[in-house]
Formats: C-alpha cells, sequence, structure tokens
C-alpha cells in the first residue's frame, strides 16, 4: 500500500492533479431514479460480493485444513480472481472519487483503509478469518455512516 501511495505522489509530483473533461465531471453528477451513481456501484458491488463471499470463505477453508495439497492449483487460481475482483473494486473506488472531487490527488482517501476495516467489524467479520455475511457488512457501513452523519448534524468537531 504504501508503495503503491508513494508511487502516485511521484507520478502527479505530490501536486493534484486537475480534471479537464467535461464528460468526466458530468459522470460525477450522473443519476438513476434520484440515486446517484456511486451508490448504485456500491450496491452492485454488495449484490457481486453477497452473492460470492461463501466461495471466498470456502477458499480459506480449504487451505486452513490442510488441504492445499489437494486442491492445489484450484486454490491459486481462487486466490488469483479474488484478488483480481479486489483490485478492480479499488480501482473503480479510484475513479468514483475522482469523479465526486473532480480531481486526483495522492492522499485523498487516506485512512479510508481503518474506516473500512472498522465497518467490517463492527458487521461481526472476524479479523482472524472465518464466518461473516454480507448482510454484517451492510449494517457496519450503515453504522458507521449514521454515527459520521449524526456527528456532522450535530456539529461536532471532525477531529472528534
Amino acid at each position: 500500500m504504501e508503495i503503491v501511495r508513494g508511487l502516485g505522489f511521484i507520478v502527479s509530483y505530490g501536486q493534484v492533479v486537475g480534471v479537464s473533461s467535461d464528460t468526466f465531471i458530468a459522470l460525477g453528477g450522473l443519476s438513476m431514479l434520484g440515486i446517484s451513481l456511486p451508490i448504485w456501484v456500491t450496491l452492485a458491488c454488495f449484490i457481486v460480493f453477497g452473492v460470492s463471499i461463501r466461495r471466498f470463505m470456502g477458499v480459506g477453508h480449504r487451505r486452513q485444513s490442510g488441504s492445499v495439497a489437494a486442491c492445489g492449483d484450484q486454490c491459486r487460481a481462487d486466490s488469483g480472481l479474488d484478488f483480481s475482483r479486489s483490485g478492480a473494486v479499488t480501482a473503480l473506488t479510484g475513479v468514483i472519487l475522482a469523479l465526486r472531487i473532480t480531481s486526483g490527488q495522492p492522499n485523498a482517501a487516506e485512512g479510508f483503509d481503518l474506516n473500512v476495516i472498522s465497518a467490517c467489524v463492527l458487521g461481526g467479520v472476524p479479523l482472524l478469518g472465518g464466518r461473516a455475511t454480507i448482510s454484517g457488512v451492510v449494517i457496519g457501513v450503515l453504522i458507521m455512516g449514521t454515527v459520521e452523519n449524526v456527528m456532522n448534524l450535530l456539529n461536532i468537531d471532525a477531529f472528534y
């Protein structure tokens, strides 16, 4: 993570990269049925990962049970697919963030990783592996978002 973040700073010379494409900027305000693009993408990701979470867990359980030799290439292929999906969602998230702030900033999402981990743990995802549900993750995300929103509405200083 630090290497990629460092590359972002190197490529941008540590500066904000402005977006000059009107089409790109217009995508940031896109909405369907009164719901903005980032929410549709989030819902789609929850659905896709909700359907496939049991398969992800299955790969982990095969590894933990000592049957790696038995599943060998299949475990490696499944892990590669999982990492590829994760990378694709991360890239999509970066594009959506750039759409929303109409610029590329090398430090725009610093600290979001801890928010994601916190939301998952609040939703019942164990840190050491085990069983998890996408509905639990959704509940954790809603808890985090609600607390942040309430603090904003109560004019509580952002540092808290």
